[in-house]
Formats: C-alpha cells, structure tokens, sequence
C-alpha cells in the first residue's frame, strides 16, 4: 500500500467499524484533521501562519497534496482566515464542508483498499468509509514499536501520535500503562529540541479542542 500521510492514517484510525466518525469525539476528530491538514500544507510551504495566527496562501497545492484540496480550496477562496476560524468552519458546518474533506482523504486511500466506500448514515444516503482493519493494525504497530520500544521517532509519527493523543481515540488501540507510557514519551519530545513547528502545532490541537467543546457545548445547552 502506498505511503499515507500522517492525516490520512489518523483518520483511518478514527474511523468506526461503519465507516464513519464517533459521534462523541466527533468535534476534538474534526479540529485533529483539520490541524493535520494544516500541518501538512505548513511543511511544504504551500501555506503560512502569520504572527496573527492567520493562514495565509503561499503557493499552488502539490500534486501529491490533492487529499487535502478542500481544506486548501477553503483557505485561499476566502479572506486570510485564523486557524480557530478554519476549525470552526469543519466543526460546526453543514455536513457538506467536512464530508467533502473526508471523501478527498479516503478516495485514495479507497483505491488501495485502505478504505471500503459505501452508503449509510441515518437515512443510509451519505457516503461511508469502512476501514480495512489490517491497515489499521500496521498503523498501530507502527506506533508501538516507535514509542514504547524506544524507536527513532521521526515527525510525522509524531505528528499522528499527538494527534491520537489529544483526540483521546489513543485508548482505543492501547492499553492504560501503554497510553500513559506514549503520553510521557510524547510530552518528553515536546520538551526536547524538536521542531518548534511541530510543538506549536500541537498546542493549537490543545486549545483548538478545548475552545471548540466549550463552543460546541454551550450551543447544545
């Protein structure tokens, strides 16, 4: 199977059995794959953050960055947006805007069987994704053998280990002693000489996460 990016392998990770997106974890999911997205166009170049904390377009998206079309689509046909308010479009949108992000993500992953595409939903009229419970399992054991048997760790794992972390799907697939030990081993690397790129990143999932709950919950009272 083609290399994923660390995007693409989080949300083959978050997916449900029924190929969807856990309603109750639904909003820290959202900001996660929206700051890993964000992450990626930050690594080539093809956006900035400016002191503001607005993202601004610096380049065409690279052909090997088409999974992330609508994300970038949605930066540059509006006004320098700050990454709260990027966030904030995903999460508390119409179905629309996060369902195109998710189909752009898992096509190409349909297309190596990372992904079985179906129909379902409430009225079974939405576009599913089931995840091929073998890949997830690669992914999982890609985690362990990095972070609790003291692998090189490079970012992108990284990356997709925070992101798991602070979403809390990590529980999901690791035991208690397990998650607490890649909690440590996480925040170790976070207080060393990282990239500050990385370290910033993640404290934006942090906050992003909190504001958007308390958002999210004070809209539901």
């Amino acid at each position: 199977m083609k290399q994923l990016s660390f995007t693409q392998e989080y949300l083959l990770c978050a997916l449900s059995p029924k190929g969807t997106l856990p309603m109750l974890r639904q909003t820290e999911i959202l900001t996660c794959l929206v700051t890993g997205g964000l992450l990626e166009l930050l690594y080539s170049g093809t956006i900035s953050i400016d002191a503001k904390n607005k993202v601004l377009v610096e380049k065409e998206l690279e052909r090997n960055q088409f999974h992330l079309e609508p994300l970038y689509d949605t930066l540059k046909g509006s006004k320098p947006m700050k990454v709260y308010d990027l966030a904030a479009k995903y999460v508390f949108s119409s179905h629309k805007l996060p369902d195109h992000y998710l189909q752009a993500l898992c096509l190409p992953m349909a297309e190596q069987q990372g992904v079985f595409p179906k129909t379902g939903g409430l009225f079974h009229n939405r576009p599913v994704y089931v995840p091929n419970q073998e890949e997830v399992e690669k992914i999982v054991e890609k985690l362990r053998a990095v972070f609790l048997e003291d692998g090189t760790v490079d970012d992108d794992t990284l990356v997709l280990g925070a992101l798991l972390q602070k979403s809390g799907l990590i529980k999901n697939y690791f035991s208690k002693f397990e998650s607490d030990s890649l909690n440590r081993r996480i925040q170790e690397i976070k207080e060393s000489e990282a990239g500050s790129l990385i370290k910033k990143m993640i404290d934006y999932v942090d906050t992003l996460i909190a504001v958007m709950a308390s958002v999210g919950s004070s809209a539901g009272s």
